[in-house]
């Protein structure tokens, strides 16, 4: 249940309505305030500026409660239980095991976090029934205590000491609350972006590196943004495709076709909703957008001079091919092996999309990888072989020639009893062909 409520917040936590009763709740006072003036100056109602003020404040404060409170949490509840149904993914989440009554509690619980602030009127009230809880009043001089959470992420509280009036009520409180978690969450974004480490080959703001093995990432002259900092594998595989097909453009429905075949409802409307998240995200670390649109579809930005990991390793390998002496040989395939994380966008792996360009990478790396530990024998620069062959089983288990010069290595440098190890591990992960094999090659060690 309480994984449900944390996605029900998730859920709430997207939608421009939460930014929208910020705005309004400034507007709010305004009217408020020319009553509260025309009262003061016009019929001398309060005898201090001090007065006025607390009337003010009372009657923002009560007509929030009274009239804004009701209405924005019916709204919310509109939201939360129509949610499935506008976003048509009711049947998906029929598919696990969540019954519909877990989902309307859930969504009961939300409402009600958001409709109840934490309110101690009277610390000593808590003296006999939570002596643990009085306690801390007592060391943290609280003699009262109001405090509402902060939405739409319950990750805190906002909370007032010893308040002298207004104890009750909660709605200036609330604004507050959600200022203070939307500018902590933009600050903590912007400081992620600051330490994240720059590519070298990026040299103005024109130039964009992406990297698609294993993660996806995308770095530009202000900062990089990773994949999760996307918050949703959609966006993610509209990137990845964009950037594997290179085409001029791509119409809505060949992308929904290739990336989402069984998601066929308005496809203009999904992925237009999906360029427009994307854009929001990368004006954080560029001024130029990734993704253009037209009549013809969407595309990458010609304007960019967009790299990627995948082109800058095929590049390494033919330099590989080419190089004039082992040594050189050697450097240019380690700088290639250190490009490879994994397969290219992870996350999608084995979706029929992705398949063949994965494979062939995949592929490349191993061959890479081979040549590079061959060539370290060679030289007999057996702790790099060491290092090179374990880097890469930990990306691609798979690979018999690996563990041929892994233990190849091992034994060259007495560690028998390692050695050993590592060849019962290849036999647990590999077929029984290419175990055979390793043990064919183990009449060179």
């Amino acid at each position: 249940m309480l994984n449900l409520i944390r996605c029900e917040f998730w859920k709430l936590k997207r939608k421009m309505f939460v930014q929208l009763v910020l705005a309004a709740s400034f507007l709010f006072p305004i009217p408020l305030t020319a009553i509260i003036y025309y009262l003061n100056t016009a019929q001398n109602k309060y005898a201090t500026k001090a007065a006025a003020f607390d009337a003010l404040w009372q009657s923002v404060i009560g007509f929030g409660m009274l009239l804004l409170l009701p209405c924005i949490l019916g709204i919310v509840a509109a939201l939360l239980f129509f949610m499935e149904r506008d976003n048509d993914t009711f049947k998906n989440l029929r598919t696990i095991p969540i019954t519909s009554s877990q989902m309307v509690i859930a969504k009961c619980i939300v409402l009600l976090l958001l409709s109840i602030p934490m309110v101690v009127p009277d610390a000593e009230a808590t003296k006999e029934a939570y002596p643990a809880e009085y306690n801390l009043y007592q060391r943290l001089g609280i003699r009262s205590v109001i405090a509402v959470s902060l939405e739409p992420r319950p990750v805190a509280l906002l909370a007032v000491r010893n308040p002298k009036r207004y104890i009750q009520q909660t709605s200036m409180l609330r604004i507050l609350a959600y200022v203070l978690l939307a500018s902590y969450n933009e600050q903590k974004m912007l400081n992620r972006l600051q330490m994240a480490y720059i590519p070298t080959s990026i040299q103005s703001s024109k130039d964009i590196y992406v990297s698609l093995f294993g993660e996806l990432s995308i770095s530009t002259s202000k900062g990089v943004l990773k994949e999760a900092d996307f918050s949703s594998p959609s966006i993610n595989r509209l990137i990845s495709y964009l950037l594997i097909s290179r085409k001029n453009a791509i119409s809505p429905q060949e992308i929904t076709q290739t990336l989402w075949p069984d998601d066929s409802d308005n496809p203009a409307k999904n992925v237009k909703g999906l360029v427009y998240r994307l854009r929001q995200k990368f004006s954080i670390i560029s001024d130029e957008p990734l993704v253009l649109s037209s009549a013809s579809g969407y595309q990458l930005n010609p304007e960019l001079h967009i790299m990627t990991d995948y082109q800058r390793f095929d590049e390494l390998v033919s330099s590989a091919v080419r190089a004039s002496s082992v040594i050189n040989k050697v450097d240019i395939l380690k700088n290639a092996l250190d490009l490879y994380h994994g397969k290219v966008l992870s996350s999608a792996d084995g979706e029929h999309w992705l398949i063949q360009f994965s494979t062939k990478y995949h592929l490349s790396y191993m061959g890479a990888v081979s040549e590079l530990l061959k060539q370290l024998d060679s030289l007999h620069s057996y702790d790099l072989l060491n290092q090179y062959a374990m880097k890469s089983l930990t990306i691609a288990p798979d690979n018999p020639k690996a563990y041929c010069w892994l233990i190849r290595s091992l034994k060259a440098q007495g560690m028998n009893e390692l050695a050993t190890n590592e060849l019962a591990a290849a036999k647990e992960h590999l077929t029984t062909e290419e175990y055979e094999e390793i043990l064919a090659f183990g009449a060179n060690w």
